[in-house]
């Protein structure tokens, strides 16, 4: 699922986005503290996925789209001091003391940390779901298409009303909501 987030933008604008995996992170410690405020757990998930949606499009207005001729190595740059912003943000707010919640927490039938204990929690291979859907919305949907078609030719994209810049904030917020799911 990160990896869908890495290609949605790199495809669409050529920016390597060093921050895919904090986007992650800062959904699940968005849903432990929401949990733990008292919010039930849909709702915490919820809105821990439209909390780094919404921290994906900004960062992509704030430091990606301001930038007139973005580079390769200039969107490592960029990416790698908006990732390290948000650990240093996540550490200020939330502290660094490991955060659990007993609602999280998955109670296996071995004490061990066996691989078949770990897989139980979660793995990326239990979301065999995930690669249908991502060929359904690229391949199925008109934002997809506008996508596609902003990343094979941005040029006659531009000539059929598809705007680039908004094809990119786009695929910034599907990054986000992706990373956030991956959590």
């Amino acid at each position: 699922m990160i990896a869908v987030g890495f290609v949605a933008i790199f495809t669409v604008s050529e920016v390597i986005n060093l921050a895919q995996g904090e986007f992650a992170a800062l959904a699940g410690l968005v849903a432990i503290s929401a949990v733990d405020s008292g919010m039930p757990l849909p709702v915490a998930l919820v809105v821990a996925i439209a909390t780094v949606t919404v921290v994906a499009v900004v960062m992509e207005r704030v430091t990606v789209a301001p930038v007139k001729r973005l580079t390769s190595l200039t969107s490592i740059i960029l990416t790698l001091g908006v990732s390290t912003a948000l650990k240093a943000l996540m550490l200020l707010i939330l502290g660094a003391e490991p955060r659990a919640s007993a609602r999280f927490r998955v109670v296996t039938s071995s004490s061990s940390g066996s691989p078949s204990a770990r897989r139980s929690c979660g793995s990326s291979g239990s979301r065999p779901w995930s690669l249908p859907v991502v060929w359904w919305f690229y391949e199925g949907t008109i934002v997809g298409k506008a996508l596609r078609a902003c990343s094979e030719q941005p040029i006659a994209a531009r000539l059929v009303g598809i705007s680039p810049k908004l094809a990119t904030m786009l695929a910034f917020g599907i990054a986000g909501l992706v990373g956030a799911i991956a959590e």
